[in-house]
């Protein structure tokens, strides 16, 4: 990431009368960060933290909590810091900057960590960039104590103490503190989970030129927490970040092209994207491109090409994990978990997952839960499962009131309910999940604990469609197919298979194919019917599997086909007549 434009330049001073209770607290951080800041540093390589949506330290942070000199050397070689780093002059600040640090000043500490953090006018290292911040939080700096209580460096997590000198730094105007306060209220750290709270603070970090803080809003709006979702902001806000140079902007950028959120889904502009932020090291980006390859969504599918993506996210979210990002914990779990780009290694995987969740992060608690619940590189236990699940639901995770619903659904550990199922259901649907969505669309289609009733089905199936779920777009494809709760009309069974096929969904791409075999909706086509049977054969579908092995086995079925048409008939009898009339008009003369 680069950092924002806006460089903040007030200093936190504390006098004499005004240290209060934080002295002490200075003086044991100082000390037990000094202590070991030269003995515990990790070998990091260049790219761990620049992915981060919540890393909310880009920018340069605030000031000392040491009473300055104004008129001092060491103020003047920190103001031409500042005037070099607006300039973009990242050598000239890189001297100044050392400069005042070695004469004690937080504040210049905290910005040679923000260099070596972007690698201007300095070799990227995360090693030595947080080497700096802790240096500056020794010194008393207030944003660089606070990120280092939440990030939980040297066993010093504790996401009360960090909200506390959070505020104390964005009382003076740190972008950088307020970006995290943001955090914290979007995760429940350290304060009760608020969205509102959250997309404030990421509003008020952004107006003062935080690009994470723009990241921030950007996810809010894709999620819909609580503020309603709207793709079209969240990207004008990720592009907004991604112009600023956010890789994590960039990755969300190519994240909503997959998708097809608020765009129409563009697999090879995604795959654009994803190398755009992983060139610049973002870890999430080559984890969705290994994905792209092993698919062969908008490439050409290459095993070996996915597996070396992964093992690039491998190695960036170890070095970031190793720092305390919960989000690279999460990753690196997760790719253990299903074994992509390194050795499949449950005990390992739940390892890093349980270390993520124990620091308050939901995603992890519920990737545990759906562990346990269908078996994935653990035996299965319902009553684990189950556990994890409500844990990761209590911090509001939607995906893991889906979890819940389908335990009740299924009686898996719990006996079989179909009113709490939909409970669940709907309790996640509310949150935003198309998951959710969807599964009340099954529950009224399948009248599993209420009235079968279609229309209200689809009524459910259309929102998930919108929020983005492919399994809807197939679905609702389905009863335009069938006629089932609509006039069956195989044009639009068609036009909703080609969304869902788009954005990647297998049984969309089968059933394209199974309606250009038939010519139902589409001009009929053996070749494209393979084609699209070939995809979703790439995809995993077991059916499309089935439909080749017939279809390309029978070569003659093509022109046995074309030759019975109806239109193709008429066309030959009217190119009959017509020559027939010629040949009796050339006979009279």
């Amino acid at each position: 990431m680069k950092m924002g434009p806006i460089i903040e330049g007030a200093t936190l001073t504390i006098t004499a009368s005004g240290t209060g209770d934080y002295k002490s607290e200075i003086a044991q951080v100082r000390a037990h960060l000094w202590h070991n800041c030269n003995q515990h540093l990790l070998h990091l390589t260049i790219v761990c933290v620049l992915m981060l949506v919540y890393a909310c330290s880009a920018a340069p942070a605030m000031g000392t909590t040491r009473a300055i000199l104004p008129n001092s050397a060491e103020q003047s070689d920190y103001a031409a810091g500042i005037s070099a780093l607006h300039n973009h002059q990242y050598g000239g600040a890189e001297k100044f900057f050392r400069k005042a640090a070695a004469a004690g000043n937080a504040r210049a500490m905290w910005h040679l960590g923000a260099l070596y953090q972007r690698g201007w006018g300095v070799p990227l290292s995360c090693q030595k960039m947080k080497a700096w911040w802790q240096k500056a939080a020794a010194a008393g700096d207030a944003t660089a104590i606070g990120i280092s209580y939440s990030l939980g460096w040297e066993g010093l997590r504790n996401y009360t103490k960090a909200m506390a000198w959070l505020r104390r730094a964005a009382a003076s105007g740190s972008a950088n503190a307020m970006c995290r306060i943001g955090v914290q209220y979007q995760q429940g750290w350290g304060v009760k989970l608020s969205y509102h709270k959250a997309m404030a603070w990421y509003r008020r970090a952004a107006a003062a030129g935080s690009i994470d803080a723009m990241d921030g809003i950007g996810f809010l709006y894709q999620q819909g927490w609580s503020i309603g979702r709207n793709y079209q902001k969240a990207m004008a806000w990720y592009r907004r970040a991604a112009a600023a140079g956010s890789t994590n902007g960039m990755y969300a950028v190519g994240f909503l092209y997959q998708r097809g959120w608020g765009v129409p889904p563009n697999f090879r502009k995604a795959m654009a994207w994803y190398r755009k932020s992983s060139a610049a090291s973002n870890f999430y980006a080559p984890m969705l491109a290994g994905f792209l390859y092993l698919r062969g969504y908008g490439v050409t599918r290459d095993h070996g090409k996915a597996m070396a993506w992964y093992r690039k996210a491998n190695s960036r979210c170890r070095n970031a994990a190793a720092i305390g990002l919960v989000e690279a914990m999460y990753a690196m779990g997760v790719l253990r978990l299903h074994g992509w780009g390194t050795r499949q290694n449950s005990g390992k995987a739940m390892r890093w997952l349980h270390k993520a969740a124990a620091a308050g992060f939901a995603n992890a608690a519920c990737e545990i839960g759906v562990a346990y619940q269908h078996g994935l590189g653990v035996p299965k236990n319902y009553r684990k499962a189950m556990t994890w699940l409500r844990r990761a639901a209590t911090a509001e995770s939607t995906d893991a009131m889906v979890g819940i619903g389908e335990a009740y659904q299924h009686g898996w550990g719990v006996p079989e309910n179909y009113q709490k199922a939909m409970a669940w259901l709907r309790k996640s649907a509310a949150g935003g999940s198309f998951g959710g969505m969807y599964m009340v669309g099954v529950f009224y289609q399948q009248g599993f604990g209420v009235q079968q009733n279609y229309h209200t089905a689809m009524g459910w199936y259309r929102r998930a469609a919108v929020a983005g779920s492919t399994d809807a777009m197939y679905t609702i494809g389905s009863l335009y197919q069938r006629g089932l709760g609509v006039t069956q009309d195989y044009k639009k069974a068609a036009a909703w298979w080609r969304r869902g096929a788009s954005a990647g969904n297998s049984w969309a791409m089968y059933g394209l194919g199974c309606l250009y075999d038939k010519g139902d909706g589409v001009p009929y086509s053996k070749s494209k019917a393979i084609a699209w049977w070939r995809r979703a054969a790439a995809a995993g579908n077991p059916y499309a599997k089935t439909a080749l092995a017939y279809g390309i086995s029978n070569p003659w079925s093509d022109l046995l086909s074309l030759a019975l048409n109806p239109l193709v008939l008429v066309a030959v009898l009217v190119v009959f007549l017509f020559v027939v009339g010629v040949m009796k008009l050339i006979g009279r003369h």
